[in-house]
C-alpha cells in the first residue's frame, strides 16, 4: 500500500509540474488547474471508495510554509537599485491604498447591513482585500520585465500589510493609544530581530563548507518565521528583509562591517540557494492548492446567495484598483487584473475567531471570490498576450 501511495504522490506532482509547463500554451493560470486537478481527485476518491483522513488541518499547515517560500522567492529576485525606487514607490502605494479604501467600504457597507461590529467587519474584509502573491508572481512572469517586477513588489507588499493590519485587529479588542503603541513596538522589535537572523543566516550561507547548506538555510528560515509568528510579530518583513540582501548585497559592499561576510562568495551561494526555493516553493504551492481543490464542495462554488456580495466585492476592487493605476501612470493592461486572490486570503479567513465570524463572508464566497479573480486574471493575460503578437506582426 505503501508503495501504491508513492507512486500516487510522485504521479500527482509531475502532473502538477505539467499543468505548470504547459500554462504558458493553454495560458491558464497554474493556480486554476490545480485546483480543479483536486475536484477530479475528491471525485475519483468517491468514484473509488477510498477512505481518506480529514485533511482540513493540514492546508494551513501548507499554506504558511507556502506563503513564506513565495514571498522570499519574490524577493530573490527583486533588484533595489536606484533607477528602481521610483517603482517600488508606487508599488507600496498601489498595495496599500486601494486595499485600506476597498477594505473602508466593505466594513461599512457589512456595518451598515447589521452584519457585526466595526472589529469584526474589519477582520471579515481584510482577507479579500489582499492579493495573492502565491497566484500574482508565478503568473506575472509572462509579463514584460517592468510589469512583472511591479507585480512582485506589489503583491509581496499587499501580503505584508495586509497580515500586519489584520494581525493588529485580531489581537486587540479595542482600538486606542495603547494598541497603537503595542503595534509600533511590535514593528521596531520585528525590524531589529530581522536585521539579527538575516545576518546569522546570511553569515552561514557563506561560511559553511558542508556540501549540504541550502536547505538547512531555508528550514532556518522558515524556523525563524515560525518563532516571529508564535509573538504575533508581523515575519514576513524578515523574510523579504532575507531575500532582499541575498539579492543585493553587492550595494553594501562599501559598509566595512560587512566584510566578514564574505559578500562575493554569499552571491556565488545565492543562486543556488534560489533555484531550490523556487523548485521547493513550486511543489508546496502545487501541493496546497491541489489541496484547496479536494477539500472545495461544488455547492459552495456554485451558491447562489453569496454569489452577488463575491462579484460586488471583485467589480468594486477592480474600479478601485483602475483609479489608483491611472492616477499613478502605470498601464491599466495587463495590471488591472493581475490582482488575484488565494493562499493568503485562505490563512487569514481560516484563522478569523469564530467569535468575529460574519455570516455573509461565507467559504462560499471565500471560494467564489478567488475562483472569479483568477478568471480576471486568465483573461487580462489572454489580451495582455494578443496585444504583445499584434505589436510584433505590425
Amino acid at each position: 500500500m505503501a508503495i501504491q501511495i508513492i507512486l500516487f504522490l510522485c504521479s500527482l506532482i509531475l502532473f502538477a509540474y505539467f499543468l505548470d509547463l504547459s500554462s504558458s500554451l493553454t495560458r491558464i493560470p497554474s493556480v486554476l488547474s490545480f485546483l480543479f486537478l483536486g475536484l477530479l481527485l475528491k471525485e475519483g476518491v468517491k468514484i473509488a471508495g477510498l477512505e481518506i483522513p480529514d485533511l482540513e488541518g493540514v492546508l494551513p499547515i501548507v499554506g504558511t510554509v507556502g506563503l513564506v517560500l513565495i514571498v522570499l522567492e519574490g524577493s530573490l529576485e527583486l533588484q533595489l537599485r536606484q533607477d528602481r525606487f521610483p517603482l517600488i514607490k508606487k508599488a507600496f502605494l498601489i498595495a496599500w491604498l486601494p486595499m485600506m479604501v476597498f477594505v473602508a467600504l466593505m466594513s461599512w457597507y457589512l456595518h451598515t447591513s447589521g452584519a457585526g461590529d466595526w472589529r469584526s467587519v474589519i477582520l471579515n474584509s481584510l482577507p479579500v482585500a489582499i492579493i495573492s502573491s502565491a497566484i500574482a508572481i508565478p503568473s506575472a512572469k509572462r509579463l514584460a520585465a517592468e510589469n512583472s517586477e511591479f507585480v512582485t513588489y506589489e503583491s509581496s507588499f499587499s501580503d505584508i500589510i495586509g497580515v500586519i493590519f489584520f494581525n493588529f485587529f485580531a489581537l486587540n479588542e479595542s482600538v486606542n493609544g495603547a494598541a497603537f503603541a503595542v503595534f509600533f513596538r511590535d514593528l521596531a522589535i520585528v525590524f531589529v530581530a530581522s536585521m539579527v537572523a538575516v545576518g546569522i543566516l546570511s553569515l552561514l550561507l557563506s561560511r559553511l563548507k558542508h556540501h549540504v547548506k541550502s536547505v538547512p538555510i531555508l528550514i532556518m528560515t522558515v524556523g525563524v518565521y515560525a518563532a516571529l509568528k508564535i509573538f504575533h510579530l508581523p515575519a514576513l518583513i524578515f523574510v523579504m528583509l532575507f531575500g532582499l540582501f541575498l539579492s543585493n548585497n553587492e550595494q553594501l559592499e562599501s559598509l566595512s562591517f560587512l566584510k566578514r561576510f564574505n559578500l562575493a562568495r554569499l552571491r556565488d551561494e545565492a543562486e543556488p540557494f534560489h533555484q531550490i526555493v523556487m523548485e521547493i516553493a513550486f511543489v508546496v504551492r502545487a501541493t496546497f492548492f491541489i489541496l484547496f481543490g479536494y477539500l472545495m464542495k461544488t455547492e459552495e462554488i456554485l451558491n447562489l446567495s453569496s454569489l452577488p456580495l463575491a462579484l460586488g466585492i471583485v467589480a468594486t476592487f477592480v474600479g478601485i484598483r483602475a483609479l489608483f493605476l491611472r492616477l499613478s501612470g502605470k498601464p491599466l493592461h495587463p495590471l488591472l487584473f493581475v490582482a488575484p486572490r488565494g493562499l493568503i486570503t485562505v490563512l487569514l479567513f481560516v484563522s478569523i475567531a469564530p467569535d468575529s465570524r460574519i455570516p455573509s463572508v461565507s467559504s462560499s464566497l471565500i471560494i467564489q471570490v478567488i475562483l472569479i479573480t483568477a478568471f480576471l486574471m486568465m483573461a487580462g493575460l489572454l489580451k495582455s498576450d494578443r496585444a504583445s503578437v499584434n505589436e510584433v506582426r505590425q
